[in-house]
């Protein structure tokens, strides 16, 4: 993945999860969440591949804050995780909703 450098800027804001667009991802053009509400920051609705899944996100397009790497049991990823599911059994041992 290549990313720009701005990116790290966001990456300091994270305090949970944060989340921001992918360009070039295996379906559409680019995936990203579409419409978050402007009052309270949390997601209406999102453009992913793969809508099935719980967390329907690449692993480029999304920050996890450190705290759920130093917690017991630290955040892990599952070499087992079926295909396409690898970032939904991570993002799931956050305990954060995806409309958070």
């Amino acid at each position: 993945n290549a990313y720009d450098i701005r990116i790290l800027d966001e990456l300091r804001k994270v305090r949970n999860v944060g989340t921001w667009p992918v360009g070039l991802t295996a379906g559409p053009r680019v995936a990203q969440y579409c419409d978050v509400n402007s009052t309270t920051g949390k997601i209406k609705k999102y453009n992913a591949w793969g809508g099935h899944r719980p967390y329907t996100i690449d692993t480029a397009g999304f920050g996890v804050h450190v705290r759920h790497f130093l917690r017991d049991p630290p955040v892990l990823w599952n070499p087992k995780s079926r295909k396409a599911y690898s970032e939904s059994d991570f993002l799931g041992q956050t305990n954060v909703s995806k409309w958070d």
